[in-house]
């Protein structure tokens, strides 16, 4: 046990890459940007109101405030645009404020904010779904009024020249009729053939979409599972930690000669980074449970020093805030696990009544 605690230690001692990431709670500046700790963040892919649709901006200001409102927000910084700093954020709920803002029709995605080619193309589905359903500013379209202008008959009086125009026409319109039977069938050929490549090609699509989706999903179902070891072994190494510094009767180590810990476990995200525009194909709850845990997850977290002389109290307290954190990753963690492992499953199933229903065949 002590050899596997000294192993699990040694994976935590490398130095962190700040993130640059905010925690707190939220106040709304407008329908587009938060406040957290006197900084503004401009909702990432989220474009502005137009300012003149004073009711639009006020019920947005409503909704952002409702979803932002009784808890923290975690705001991930993608970069800057002129003056404001552009942020994904988290709500308490671990949904991501900018697509919701976008299901409710209270703003159009701006694309060139937006790296992730999942995150763009669930943001896109999410603006398209409002607009179908007619929310926000889908609901200030008005319909057109085409007006009808009527037609003006100049009658002659002339009997040869009516019966001229009247031979001239129908003549016309018996040779269209027929050009327009010909061009039919042909183009009724046509079509038929048409939709039959398109259901080929439709069909090779699925498959590979299906193919491309189970191996992802394989991908990180292993990279879920190991995640969930490290993040045991992590609780395991800190509830010791903790218990020890709770024993009157024990010396804690950092008293004798100090000691390092970590802000958080040291997870992996390996898998996740290098198919971020292929998440699409896990669908959008799946892709917003994934995009709300990995924000929280470092391979190199932050170390934190004690030294001999620190209050054992401040000491305590430390821990047991880092227990919590990691505590709190364990839920989403088995339930995109649960939600990933259907898609494995189904696709080994399918894969195996294909080889029985082969087999039984032969």
């Amino acid at each position: 046990m002590c050899g596997f605690v000294a192993l699990m230690a040694s994976q935590y001692s490398a130095h962190a890459q700040e993130i640059s990431r905010y925690e707190g709670k939220a106040s709304v500046v407008n329908a587009y940007t938060l406040k957290i700790d006197d900084k503004n963040f401009k909702l990432v892919g989220l474009s502005p109101l137009i300012e003149s649709d004073l009711s639009i901006n006020l019920e947005a200001r409503k909704y952002l405030t409702r979803l932002a409102f009784g808890g923290e927000v975690a705001c991930a910084i993608k970069g800057r645009k002129g003056l404001n700093v552009v942020a994904q954020c988290i709500n308490s709920q671990e949904r991501d404020i900018s697509l919701m803002m976008i299901e409710r029709g209270f703003g159009l995605v701006q694309q060139d904010e937006i790296s992730e080619l999942g995150l763009r193309n669930a943001y896109i589905e999410a603006e398209y779904k409002a607009s179908e359903a007619g929310m926000g500013i889908w609901a200030l379209q008005n319909e057109s009024k085409v007006g009808s202008k009527g037609g003006v008959s100049l009658l002659r009086n002339d009997k040869a020249l009516i019966i001229s125009v009247a031979a001239t026409i129908t003549a016309l319109l018996i040779g269209f009729a027929l050009v327009s039977w010909v061009q039919y069938f042909m183009l009724k050929r046509l079509i038929n053939l048409q939709k039959h490549q398109m259901a080929t090609a439709r069909g090779r699509e699925k498959t590979l979409r299906e193919r491309e989706r189970f191996v992802l999903a394989s991908a990180l179902e292993g990279e879920l599972n190991t995640n969930k070891a490290k993040l045991d072994a992590f609780l395991i190494i800190y509830e010791d930690m903790l218990n020890i510094l709770q024993d009157p009767g024990k010396i804690p180590k950092y008293k004798k000669s100090g000691d390092v810990i970590h802000e958080r476990p040291a997870l992996t995200r390996t898998v996740y980074d290098s198919n971020l525009d292929k998440l699409d194909l896990l669908g959008n709850h799946v892709v917003s449970e994934l995009t709300s845990l990995y924000v929280s997850i470092d391979p190199n977290p932050d170390y934190y020093t004690l030294e001999p002389d620190m209050p054992l109290d401040q000491v305590q307290e430390k821990v047991q805030k880092i227990l919590q954190n990691a505590e709190s990753m364990i839920e989403p963690l088995d339930r995109l696990l649960a939600a990933i492992s259907i898609t494995v499953r189904d696709k080994k199933g399918q894969n195996t009544a294909a080889v029985a229903s082969t087999a039984s065949s032969r």
